[in-house]
């Protein structure tokens, strides 16, 4: 019986003993891709003893192998000594293997020439690394950049619809604006038109009493109506674009509008008493016309609905939450001694033209409050009513102070 194949292999596993130590798979094949040495990385990989793989092919543990073009490859390192590499990251091929947990892993593998031995055979060493975790961390890193560029993409697309629709939307609120205020103007002027020729005629004489009174009846009517035209543009504007917001000092406003009524306040006899409070209100983050606006209408509010046996007295509070809080905001009191409110009309009087009292008796448009609420909303603010009938009205205006903006 020929021993010689047993101790050749004897020899080549004592040769490549140290190779059991390495933490990569490592097996040794001949020129025609027997395998002569197989380690205990190997082992423990597969679940393959060596003594049960050593003289198979190496097609027949790695699959891959098997075919003609890898085989060429493989062959070739026994003609030129060149290492060759199967690599997923160079040649896009993955040699995968399932080992005895039945689990796949992907395997990089290097295949190096060897020095001959005594005998003079030729043999080649093939390290497989397991490279299964930076495959699937490859494949995962892959699949969330994919997802990140979609959403990037999804994301951008969004954003330029949004940039567009709020283009069109700016241009759509200067159109209205426009017309707004063209309408007003072209709505007012024959109103206008038509008070100047009752003036004329009450001016030229010839008319009797019972003209005069129609003729005053519908200088009324004519003062009713541009009333209401400029309360509606006013309205509008309100409605369309917010304007550019700054901080702004609510006592300067106060003080501009008592400066603006005052002729109206001294017509009244009304007492006007600004509390101390309101000196120390910080500022707060809003356009400085608009809250000029809501004041005022506030003022005039107080002193239009008085009561007969009273001359009207408005008052003038001011309030500030905790600077810490996140709710940082100001709050403006206006308190009168007028006619009040009943309360299932404390909401309906912010909507607009809802009256809640006579309109022969108390003038106006119905849109004063309605606009302060507005206002308010635009500045993310709010407007309340707390009232009684006969006991007067407090308005409360709260407003975000620019101090929470800075934040």
């Amino acid at each position: 019986m020929d021993y010689s194949p047993l101790r050749e292999r004897s020899r080549v596993s004592t040769r490549f003993a140290e190779l059991d130590v390495v933490p990569v798979g490592i097996c040794v094949i001949d020129r025609q891709l027997n395998i002569e040495f197989w380690n205990r990385c190997l082992e423990g990989w597969t679940g393959r003893a060596r003594d049960e793989v050593v003289g198979e092919k190496l097609g027949d543990l790695f699959a891959k192998f098997a075919e003609p073009r890898h085989r060429a490859r493989v062959l070739s390192v026994f003609d030129s000594g060149a290492p060759v590499v199967f690599s997923s990251q160079l040649h896009k091929w993955m040699f995968e293997v399932t080992c005895r947990d039945g689990e796949p892993q992907q395997q990089h593998c290097i295949v190096s020439s060897l020095e001959a031995s005594r005998t003079g055979e030729s043999r080649a060493m093939v390290m497989v690394q397991d490279v299964t975790d930076q495959s699937r961390l490859l494949l995962k890193y892959r699949q969330m950049r994919d997802q990140a560029v979609r959403e990037l993409a999804s994301r951008e697309a969004a954003e330029r619809s949004a940039r567009e629709t709020l283009e069109r939307l700016a241009a759509a609120n200067r159109e209205l604006e426009l017309f707004a205020s063209v309408a007003a103007h072209d709505l007012r002027a024959p109103l206008r038109r038509v008070r100047v020729l009752g003036d004329m005629m009450v001016q030229d004489g010839g008319v009797d009493a019972t003209a005069l009174g129609h003729l005053g009846l519908m200088r009324d009517s004519l003062e009713r109506m541009d009333s209401l035209i400029r309360d509606l543009h006013e309205y509008s504007l309100a409605l369309g674009a917010p304007p550019v917001h700054e901080p702004v000092r609510l006592r300067d406003v106060l003080a501009d509008v008592l400066a603006d009524l005052e002729p109206t306040l001294e017509q009244a006899d009304a007492e006007v008493i600004v509390h101390g409070s309101v000196a120390h209100l910080p500022e707060v983050w809003g356009h400085a016309g608009s809250l000029r606006q809501l004041v005022q209408n506030l003022v005039t509010n107080a002193v239009k609905y008085r009561r007969e046996t009273a001359s009207p007295r408005v008052e003038f509070f001011g309030a500030q939450t905790d600077a810490d809080s996140p709710a940082d905001v100001c709050r403006l009191s206006v308190r009168d001694n007028g006619i009040g409110i009943a309360g299932e009309h404390r909401q309906l009087i912010f909507e607009p033209f809802r009256r809640v009292h006579a309109q022969d008796k108390y003038g106006g448009s119905g849109l004063g409050l309605a606009l302060c609420a507005k206002v308010c909303a635009r500045h993310g603010g709010s407007i309340s009513v707390d009232s009684e009938p006969g006991a007067g009205s407090t308005f409360t205006v709260t407003l975000p102070c620019s101090s929470r903006q800075a934040a």
